[in-house]
């Protein structure tokens, strides 16, 4: 081996470690934005979720004059083989009758909630779930 190409043999490892150190930070450093963008779309898919079921209870309550009791009734209804679940949690929403209507919220409550039609967050607004 000469002293050339050992000296090049050198700068090339040291380039190679160069470059894994800095992917290494890159992959660091953008890992926390990764799990915030995954809880924000898994956030999104929920409510969306909730606002599917929400948009069932009000077509039942067109159809029956009442409000459906039992998530069965608005599966059947929107013909789902699977009840809708949190992407997150993976467990089923729970239905509440109340004196003024409805309720249907996730398991997880930071997800939210939907009372007879409202829905306990803001589309748009910037919120500390960001």
């Amino acid at each position: 081996m000469t002293l050339l190409s050992a000296s090049v043999s050198r700068s090339r490892r040291t380039a190679l470690t160069a470059l894994c150190i800095l992917a290494f930070l890159c992959i660091s450093c953008g890992a926390g934005k990764g799990n915030r963008l995954r809880e924000a779309s898994m956030r999104r898919e929920c409510r969306a979720n909730m606002n599917a079921l929400a948009t069932d209870q009000a077509l039942y309550r067109l159809n029956n004059g009442v409000w459906a009791r039992r998530m069965e009734d608005l599966d059947e209804l929107a013909n789902r083989d699977e009840p809708l679940a949190c992407p997150e949690c993976g467990r089923t929403y729970e239905l509440e009758i109340t004196s003024e209507g409805y309720a249907i919220s996730c398991p997880m409550d930071k997800h939210g909630r939907i009372e007879t039609g409202i829905a306990s967050w803001r589309e748009g607004v910037v919120d500390a779930e960001r």
